[in-house]
């Protein structure tokens, strides 16, 4: 470990990337270079004497600039198709003409598809049509083995679910949902295998591939300590927010609901396309249709889509970390009790519970 090196994390204002930085700094791993896309997104990483540049990865100067005198590269930028594949491009090319010494590129376990089951290694071929968040990373990550083959030594980590503070979609807006008092346990959609991992857990693997002679030009899978179900998940993140027991809904009655959800939805999405400018000044002028706009809008977000229930919450697989065991000496620290002991700590202190 020293401080005189230098990493720069991309998408350092992000869920992954301010927590890589922190800890960078708080170990005193590495000197910490935090690039972030506008200076709205310092103010996080700003809270530590750590040195935040301008890196949106979507201009190459500012990309080069960010990677003069750096040492590694951790690219955790994410956002849309152009963001990820571009971006990734982006960064690639700057740390192969900066003659970066290790470049560490954050996946997806996505990239494996949305129909596996049953174990998933690093030698399951990846599939698109999970998502487009999913194809765009597959793309992006043949930039990355393109560059590898040309000399920049690559290491790319592919996590399932990354959870805890900070995390928007696994921490704070499931949170969201279940202190709804809609969120339910999904009999015969919720029994798939919730691949968790803890954020800090995630950059411990990859600090640890930062080292290492042995992990250029490979991936990884990255997991937690725990196996459970999407069913499990909502009731112990339910019961450490201290909130009632969740009911259970049949099958039957979960299709039915997610069936009028998606056609709601669907319904809303053609009227905003439409009408957005006419609907978003009712919205600000009040009066009887904002209050029904905005329970539509909260009715939406707390209900499962028909693509969760069918496609990630049913989904049997179960993506092995062996090989980062094997090759980093890779053990998850956080389990799941734990995690989320720290994740609720932080939605208190964050405001975010009711």
């Amino acid at each position: 470990m020293s401080t005189d090196r230098v990493i720069l994390i991309t998408g350092g204002s992000g869920f992954i990337g301010n927590r890589f930085a922190e800890i960078l700094h708080l170990t005193r791993f590495a000197r910490a270079r935090v690039g972030v896309r506008s200076w709205a997104g310092a103010a996080r990483p700003a809270r530590f004497a750590m040195d935040v540049v301008p890196c949106d990865v979507l201009h190459p100067h500012q990309v080069a600039d960010a990677m003069r005198g750096v040492d590694a590269v951790v690219h955790c930028a994410v956002g849309d198709r152009t963001v990820i594949v571009d971006g990734t491009r982006n960064v690639l090319e700057a740390a192969a003409r900066a003659d970066v010494a290790r470049v560490v590129h954050l996946s997806t376990a996505e990239v494996y598809g949305a129909s596996v089951s049953g174990p998933v290694d690093e030698t399951s071929p990846l599939t698109t049509g999970a998502s487009a968040y999913a194809d765009a990373k597959i793309d992006a990550e043949r930039l990355v083995w393109e560059y590898n083959s040309r000399g920049l030594p690559v290491t790319v980590f592919r996590p399932s679910i990354v959870y805890g503070p900070w995390s928007d979609q696994w921490t704070a807006a499931l949170a969201q949902r279940l202190q709804s008092g809609r969120w339910r346990r999904y009999a015969g959609y919720g029994e798939g295998t919730c691949n968790l991992v803890y954020v800090d857990d995630l950059i411990a693997a990859a600090l640890a591939s930062i080292d290492s002679d042995r992990t250029g030009g490979l991936a990884f899978n990255v997991g937690g300590p725990d196996v459970v179900t999407w069913n499990e998940y909502f009731a112990r993140f339910n019961g450490a927010m201290g909130l009632p027991p969740l009911e259970v809904h049949s099958a039957s009655r979960t299709k039915a609901s997610s069936m009028v959800r998606d056609a709601v939805r669907g319904v809303a999405q053609v009227g905003l396309a439409r009408y957005s400018d006419a609907l978003m000044r009712v919205y600000e002028r009040g009066g009887l249709l904002a209050p029904i706009m905005k329970r539509t809008k909260r009715w939406l977000t707390t209900n499962p889509s028909s693509f969760e229930l069918e496609r990630l919450y049913s989904r049997k697989a179960s993506y092995s970390w062996r090989k980062a065991a094997s090759v980093l000496g890779y053990r998850p620290a956080v389990d799941l009790d734990r995690g989320l002991r720290l994740s609720v700590d932080w939605l208190r202190y964050a405001g975010l519970m009711n």
